[in-house]
């Protein structure tokens, strides 16, 4: 199977979770009920895990993404790889314009209004930092052949999606159905902008070669 079809099939087959993850949220499902047993879990203390998840807040919201990706942008751009330009800012605005919209269609309500007072599905912050770090993987590491820093890239990425997830969480700024369409979410976006990427390489004088 060709790269671009793996990611078209990708982006499929994250449309379909993202919708049934928006069913469950929309329609009251058993997700939520699960929601709420997550949530009461997990009980906020203001000390170094707060801290932490503060941190976080500020560092990945949509100021933070958008000077990433900017950045990124201005690079690619600077380097002649327009290919690569057009993938990062074509992910830029599809990443952040249909976060808003989902958030104003469903129009959840947050756990609390600790720090945010829009609404809830998605998670920006969730999405953000998928975005960022699926986004540096594929550009950078996607075809590196040393196996071991191929792992370790990967495993940095999880790690810092894992965490950034938990501090929505930890703030009770999310509920878990949040986060889990977030990520649904950007896995489709990052797929279909993947998808172009390879389609219109030829754009660029010759291929990434990192």
């Amino acid at each position: 199977m060709r790269k671009e079809t793996k990611f078209l099939s990708l982006a499929v087959f994250s449309l379909i979770i993202f919708i049934v993850i928006l069913l469950q949220v929309v329609n009251n499902g058993p997700m939520v009920n699960f929601d709420r047993l997550v949530n009461m879990s997990l009980i906020p203390v203001h000390g170094f895990v707060w801290k932490i998840s503060l941190l976080i807040h500020y560092t990945f919201g949509t100021l933070g993404f958008g000077l990433i990706l900017f950045i990124l942008f201005c690079l690619f751009l600077f380097k002649k790889k327009h290919s690569h330009s057009l993938f990062v800012i074509g992910s830029l605005i599809l990443t952040i314009g249909l976060t808003y919209l989902a958030k104003m269609e469903v129009g959840r309500i947050r756990p609390t209004n600790f720090l945010e007072t829009d609404f809830s599905f998605p998670s920006g912050h969730a999405i953000y930092s998928f975005m960022i770090v699926a986004l540096l993987f594929y550009l950078f590491a996607y075809n590196l052949k040393n196996v071991y820093l191929k792992r370790l890239w990967a495993s940095a990425g999880v790690l810092v999606i894992l965490m950034v997830a938990f501090s929505r969480l930890y703030l009770q700024v999310h509920w878990f159905s949040d986060i889990l369409g977030s990520w649904a979410l950007g896995l489709m976006i990052f797929g279909i902008m993947a998808y172009l990427h390879e389609k219109f390489k030829f754009l660029d004088k010759k291929h990434i070669a990192f």
